[in-house]
């Protein structure tokens, strides 16, 4: 089940806890299709939802998926009054959790065309972050060589 926190809660006796991924969503952006594939996460993953007050509800369909995914979840309210405050927010992150966590992997969950710079930029700083549309790209199984020459066309069968 997952754990979540939101940016105010405060937990002084709770350890640091250190994830192999990060997943950075801009809720205002991809919304609860982003989070596809939430279910698919491991408890060595951490999903940071970045809202806003134009975007600050969820259905009880993603609610569900959320509470059943292993995953850690941040909520992160932005109320800077500034333009694209959400995109600055997770570019922040990014570059603060980096500093403690290099290793990791961070993804920005996002259609913005406006965080291709500066995934470049990170990426030439030898950080591993990419941006992806869903969760659930990075989750989908891969196909097997084997299971890639054969298609299912009509229920039979047919080998390419």
């Amino acid at each position: 089940m997952a754990r979540t926190t939101f940016e105010d809660d405060e937990f002084e006796d709770e350890e640091e806890v250190v994830f192999k991924r990060y997943f950075l969503v801009d809720y205002e952006n991809v919304n609860r299709d982003g989070l596809n594939g939430v279910t698919r996460l491991t408890n060595e993953d951490c999903v940071r939802i970045y809202y806003s007050e134009a975007a600050e509800t969820l259905t009880f369909g993603l609610h569900r998926r959320i509470n059943a995914s292993k995953a850690h979840f941040d909520y992160i309210k932005v109320q800077m009054p500034i333009k694209n405050a959400v995109d600055c927010q997770i570019l922040f992150d990014i570059r603060d959790l980096s500093k403690e966590n290099r290793q990791a992997e961070y993804f920005i969950v996002s259609k913005d065309s406006d965080f291709d710079k500066a995934v470049e930029d990170f990426k030439g700083r030898k950080l591993k972050v990419k941006k992806v549309e869903e969760i659930c790209k990075l989750t989908e199984k891969k196909a097997t060589p084997e299971q890639k020459k054969t298609t299912t066309t009509n229920n039979t069968k047919v080998a390419k």
